[in-house]
C-alpha cells in the first residue's frame, strides 16, 4: 500500500513491522503529528527507539487487511505521499 504512495517498500519477510523513510527531510515526529492531524492515522516515530531512528517512521502490521487498506485510503485521501 505504501509502494502505491511512493515509497520503496520491500514485504517483510519476519517482521510484523516495516521501517519506512519519513518524506521531505521533516523531522519524524513532526511529520508523525502531521499524518496523525492530517490523515488520523498513528505511525511511530524512528526516534521513538533512538536517534539511528531520525528519518523515519515504523508501520505495525499486526491490523487486519481491511484495516491497513483503510489506513492506505486515508493517506490517499490526505495526499499523502513520499517524495524524497
Amino acid at each position: 500500500g505504501l509502494n502505491s504512495l511512493g515509497w520503496n517498500i520491500s514485504k517483510p519477510k519476519a517482521s510484523m513491522y516495516v521501517w519506512a523513510p519519513v518524506p521531505k527531510g521533516l523531522p519524524a515526529y513532526d511529520w508523525v503529528a502531521e499524518v496523525i492531524d492530517r490523515a488520523g492515522v498513528v505511525f511511530t516515530p524512528g526516534t521513538g527507539f533512538g536517534a539511528m531512528g531520525q528519518g523515519f517512521f515504523r508501520v505495525s502490521l499486526v491490523r487486519s487487511v481491511e484495516v491497513l487498506k483503510e489506513v492506505i485510503e486515508r493517506l490517499r485521501e490526505a495526499g499523502i505521499r513520499y517524495e524524497a
